[in-house]
């Protein structure tokens, strides 16, 4: 995948997981507008003008209902028939109506029944907000834990991308570093391993592997022709180990490597092994180390397959 692609995809899930919870979160707040907007449609309606009705049969006098005070309780009347929502506001609706006419003309009685009937449609109304308002508490606690889950999941989906980058282009480029570190201070048979990587990174970790092996070719050139042989010579011995076979100096550094060592250093546990290969004592028979005459380094000749353990 290329290193361009990596980035946007890594940054572009990021932005979109946030934009994900935002509007996920904003939905679930969304959700209790209805609530609200059915108490009042459904309830407050009703209970204005029951009030009403009540304000006015509290002013009526001896002479029962007149002009302006008339038309408001048929007015709340008929807007309480048409709010009806609860199932027991139709026989309190229809009882009302029934006293209406001898309420306006000024009968105690009739206003007596009505002004029950008005108390209890009042009744009724506040235990259905009380019913529904229990809904939306409800509910708003079932919207701030599904906002808590979605703030986890995209928590945890944030996590993952940043891991993955680490991964694939943070690792790689620390890898590259720790080889040229190690080249630098004389390790020449180190390489980069980044075949899970981007592929602009495989390809600069692949110029210095092949920058590296051309570095000791030349330093092979320039040794003189007694030395040269001698490395051929040595070399030729070492190939012989089919497991794998390496010189190391008393700084621990590896001098000299055969073909499958080096192929087993560049491995997933290269690193691993060489730590077991520049060690001064016998690694579980796995690697057996010979010191070489004046103490000017050893010999490591591996036997078996490397397990990592």
């Amino acid at each position: 995948m290329l290193l361009r692609r990596e980035l946007l995809m890594t940054i572009g899930s990021l932005v979109l997981i946030n934009v994900l919870f935002a509007f996920g979160a904003i939905g679930l707040f969304v959700r209790m507008g209805p609530v609200f907007e059915r108490i009042s449609r459904d309830n407050v309606f009703s209970i204005v003008a029951g009030e009403t009705m009540l304000i006015e049969l509290a002013k009526m006098g001896d002479t029962g209902l007149q002009g302006n005070s008339r038309e408001r309780v048929l007015d709340a009347l008929q807007a309480a028939r048409n709010n009806i929502t609860e199932e027991a506001e139709r026989p309190v609706i229809l009882a009302m109506e029934a006293h209406l006419n001898a309420t306006i003309e000024g009968d105690p009685q009739a206003r007596q029944e009505m002004v029950f009937q008005l108390q209890e449609l009042l009744r009724i109304n506040r235990i259905a907000m009380d019913r529904i308002g229990m809904e939306a508490e409800q509910q708003g606690w079932a919207g701030a834990w599904a906002a808590v889950l979605v703030g986890f999941f995209s928590f945890v989906m944030s996590l993952v991308v940043v891991v993955r980058l680490r991964k694939r282009l943070l690792g790689p480029l620390e890898e590259l570093y720790g080889v040229l570190d190690s080249v630098r201070h004389g390790d020449r048979f180190r390489r980069c391993r980044a075949q899970d990587a981007p592929f602009e990174v495989r390809q600069v970790a692949e110029a210095v592997n092949i920058l590296l092996d051309e570095r000791i070719s030349d330093h092979l050139i320039h040794l003189n022709k007694r030395e040269h042989l001698e490395r051929l010579a040595l070399r030729e011995m070492l190939e012989r180990h089919e497991e794998g076979c390496a010189v190391v100096n008393n700084r621990g550094e590896i001098v000299h490597a055969s073909q499958r060592m080096l192929e087993r250093l560049s491995a997933d546990k290269g690193e691993l092994l060489h730590g077991r290969i520049t060690q001064e004592r016998n690694a579980d028979g796995y690697v057996e180390i010979i010191p070489l005459d004046g103490g000017a380094g050893r010999l490591c000749i591996l036997h078996g397959s490397f397990a990592g353990g």
